[in-house]
């Protein structure tokens, strides 16, 4: 019985994998650089943070790790602000949750700024009691979610797309939903997770 929602976005609620597959790549290239080796997939699992540290020991880049997260950002920015879309079904599920009354609130190892942008201009932010960033290879963010909900692990449902944060979500007792997206190991991800979101709606 679900009592509760924790939502991902990058990929669950927002239509931005493909975008952020191609996010380092872009910002090297500003630097004029050509990487030898598949970046994207580091962006789909670990946060901006991570990546950004990730990337000026790989490159040896000059820049501070605050200043390549921000060139990142700004790859990012306009995307947030002026295309990136509701994957399609997601809007109609979740206003579901929320005309039932169950709280929602959204957990992303994502740019909060960027989250704030979309949901401005898609008017998700009604929908949500908070929105929560952190990383998901630990389960604090997940904790956090709960004491913001007031809801026990067993009630409260994970809608995810990355098989991390289901693995994370799952060693403290949530129930884990995986949400298809573009991944390449959806299979895998389906085995690890409670459900599917095909299965709830």
């Amino acid at each position: 019985m679900m009592k509760a929602a924790i939502f991902d976005v990058d990929g669950t609620i927002l239509d931005t994998m493909p975008m952020w597959e191609g996010a380092a790549d872009a910002y090297l290239a500003t630097l004029g650089i050509v990487s030898d080796e598949d970046l994207n997939k580091k962006f789909l699992s670990a946060t901006v943070e991570t990546v950004a540290s990730y990337m000026k020991e790989k490159f040896n880049l000059k820049q501070t790790e605050e200043e390549i997260q921000k060139g990142v950002q700004k790859v990012a920015e306009d995307f947030y602000a002026n295309e990136a879309q509701i994957k399609d079904g997601m809007l109609d599920y979740i206003k579901s949750l929320h005309k039932k009354n169950i709280p929602m609130v959204v957990a992303s190892s994502g740019i909060r700024v960027l989250i704030d942008s979309a949901f401005t201009r898609l008017d998700l932010h009604k929908y949500f009691k908070e929105i929560l960033t952190g990383d998901k290879n630990s389960p604090e963010l997940f904790e956090k979610c709960l004491e913001a909900l007031e809801t026990k692990p067993e009630e409260t449902f994970v809608f995810e797309d990355g098989i991390h944060a289901i693995e994370t979500a799952k060693k403290i007792g949530l129930k884990t939903v995986v949400v298809k997206d573009i991944q390449h190991n959806y299979e895998e991800i389906k085995k690890s997770a409670d459900y599917t979101l095909e299965e709830l709606l």
